[in-house]
């Protein structure tokens, strides 16, 4: 009991603290967390009530007292962008190439979803299946399917952050990968960290520019083009307005 209160009670919230750059917060806030624990624990012995308020279960949520309601940033729009954009199209089954489960999981209660990761899915759910494979070698014949996606996925091929293979060209062989499953007709949704100028951070992900990203995907032509920031989606003019920060550029593709 002791080691995990140190571990959860006192550690963590501090180390926490410090990650953020706002340890003398941390320390202000801890302080102020373990007078309101005294005073809630006395509340429950007046009250005589069967709760068991044990200084060795005490999880102190530093941050969470001034944080807006939910986490939101550019994730969380380009996945509703996805979502969305599926849902009015209603395909009778969706791929999705590795993009985050909440968001396919989600999907799955309006359409059939099929996952498809080198890892083994652990989870069962309705409308929800799995296939074993990579944005290299997907478990699909060339021109089959109808819609498909991947959120964020690309920019990691070749950086060997996942145990994948080292390979300069890593994106560019996804990217030929997704073009080659397309059915003509069909819709690919995609979306690739996207800056003013492209950028390798080795291990972790690539950066690339409107124009560089785009010219990935010669056989297909795109259909739109939006760019997911912490505030929400924006145009291309309201991108280029603001000066082409980093955010997550959303295409969709098809071919003819």
């Amino acid at each position: 009991m002791l080691k995990r209160f140190i571990k959860d009670g006192v550690l963590a919230p501090l180390v926490q603290s410090i990650y953020k750059g706002r340890p003398f917060f941390g320390i202000a806030r801890y302080w102020s967390v373990l007078k309101e624990f005294k005073t809630y624990r006395r509340m429950v012995r007046k009250q005589n009530l069967d709760e068991r308020v044990a200084l060795g279960s005490l999880h102190a949520c530093i941050f969470d007292k001034e944080a807006a309601a939910g986490h939101v940033d550019g994730y969380l729009f380009q996945d509703t962008w996805c979502a969305r954009k599926v849902a009015l199209a209603k395909p009778r089954v969706h791929v999705d190439v590795g993009s985050t489960l909440l968001a396919m999981a989600v999907m799955a209660q309006y359409t059939d979803v099929v996952l498809v990761d080198i890892r083994p899915l652990q989870i069962s759910l309705p409308g929800l299946s799995f296939r074993v494979g990579t944005l290299l070698d997907l478990p699909f014949d060339s021109d089959s399917v109808d819609s498909i996606s991947s959120l964020n996925v690309v920019e990691h091929v070749g950086l060997g952050r996942y145990g994948d293979p080292l390979d300069p060209l890593g994106t560019d062989r996804a990217c030929q990968e997704l073009a080659r499953v397309l059915k003509p007709g069909g819709a690919l949704y995609v979306a690739v960290p996207i800056a003013r100028h492209a950028n390798t951070y080795f291990n972790a992900h690539r950066v690339f520019t409107r124009a560089g990203f785009a010219a990935k995907l010669p056989t297909l032509f795109l259909v739109e083009e939006c760019f997911a920031t912490e505030r929400g989606l924006i145009t291309p003019k309201e991108y280029e307005d603001i000066g082409m920060p980093y955010a997550y550029g959303c295409f969709q593709f098809s071919k003819r």
